[in-house]
């Protein structure tokens, strides 16, 4: 189910300032957090595959 697009931001926000290393942590939790499409920024109209969908990830 993941969070909901408000919970994902103010949960982001709580994370600022962070180092580079914790950074790459933040964005893996991230990642799992959320249904993976609610991360892209212009998606391309017919992807099948997840991996293809990395280029557009904001």
């Amino acid at each position: 189910m993941g969070m909901e697009r408000e919970q994902f931001l103010k949960f982001r926000m709580a994370l600022l300032p962070s180092s580079g290393f914790q950074s790459v942590q933040f964005r893996q939790i991230e990642i799992v957090s959320t249904n993976f499409r609610n991360l892209l920024t212009g998606t391309p109209s017919e992807s099948a595959y997840i991996s293809d969908l990395y280029e557009f990830i904001y």
